[in-house]
């Protein structure tokens, strides 16, 4: 319980609580004996609250770090079936792209890849051959040609999303009854505040 001087006071027993003194920079209440405990400041309160605070944010930066590692390695190991099948890193990237973004000039795509324009014709020209993408014109204006997912494209990326769930079986596999019912429990509790925090992404999917 708060007083008015800013002293939080507490009892064990049936005597009234006791509260420190109001003078800003006293001494800690003496505690007395007889059925009562004594008081704990305010300021302390706060501190412990301040204290509990850091350790929840050190713990969801621990979390986003973790998780951000294991999306990144299951990334790499997808990206290595691409590259033994001869499609290369800087190919892999430009499917994604197109994949997140859709279809686009050169110029923007270019722009994404961080390269001149005749780097990326010269990129795409060999994505062409290979029948991962293909270039469409603009009805309304023939200028513009733009860069989009050919069938062999779309199939590659199909194939990643196949090979990450694969690899995903194989780590569960891994893993004991216990441990993968705190995974399944946990995952459940994050998508539960996803839809709390996200909504609308949870319509549609039941």
């Amino acid at each position: 319980m708060l007083d008015r001087h800013g002293i939080v006071a507490f009892r064990h027993g049936r005597g009234p609580a006791i509260r420190g003194p109001r003078a800003h920079g006293c001494p800690e209440p003496v505690r007395k004996t007889r059925g009562l405990t004594g008081t704990v400041r305010f300021g302390t309160i706060v501190r412990a609250i301040r204290t509990i605070t850091q350790g929840r944010e050190e713990l969801t930066g621990e979390i986003l770090v973790d998780v951000s590692g294991l999306l990144h390695d299951l990334r790499c190991a997808s990206t290595d079936r691409f590259v033994k099948h001869g499609v290369s890193m800087t190919q892999v990237h430009v499917l994604r792209q197109l994949e997140q973004h859709g279809a686009m000039a050169m110029s923007r795509l270019a722009d994404l890849l961080d390269v001149s324009v005749s780097n990326a014709t010269g990129l795409i020209d060999r994505m062409v051959e290979r029948g991962l993408v293909e270039r469409v014109g603009v009805p309304d204006d023939r200028r513009v040609v733009l860069v989009r997912l050919a069938a062999g494209g779309l199939q590659a990326l199909d194939q990643t999303e196949g090979i990450k769930l694969d690899q995903i079986r194989a780590i569960c596999d891994r893993l004991d009854d216990a441990q993968l019912q705190r995974i399944s429990e946990a995952i459940a509790d994050l998508r539960g505040a996803i839809a709390a925090e996200f909504p609308s992404q949870g319509k549609g999917r039941d």
